[in-house]
């Protein structure tokens, strides 16, 4: 895990990262198991989302060579992965609503973003 953007009780929007990408994953679901939606992003969408540039459905729907990634764990701590296209994670409704912005403050995520640039 690279940085938490949103967390209640347990991260809900973050960032994950490999020795060559980006990430960004969600949690849209906790009620019978835990369900993430995670999706390969540039530094550039990172910075637009976190400078509210960019709002939080937009980084899940960017095109790159890779299907979305779904990831659920079930009470016994098993996890299953599903490959997913963009029509299924739109269909499903299962990513934040267009137009839901973060409404950071002034400078609330600078220390990430400039540790982003180096």
């Amino acid at each position: 895990m690279d940085y938490i953007i949103v967390e209640e009780d347990y991260p809900l929007l973050f960032i994950l990262r490999d020795d060559y990408n980006r990430f960004i994953c969600f949690c849209f679901e906790m009620s019978e198991q835990q369900s993430w939606i995670i999706n390969k992003v540039t530094i550039s969408n990172i910075k637009d989302l976190l400078t509210d540039k960019m709002d939080m459905r937009e980084p899940f729907l960017v095109e790159n060579d890779d299907k979305k990634i779904i990831i659920h764990r079930n009470k016994n701590d098993e996890y299953t992965y599903e490959l997913v296209d963009k029509k299924y994670i739109v269909d499903n409704d299962i990513i934040p609503d267009e137009g839901d912005y973060l409404e950071v403050g002034e400078n609330e995520f600078k220390e990430y973003i400039d540790s982003l640039s180096q």
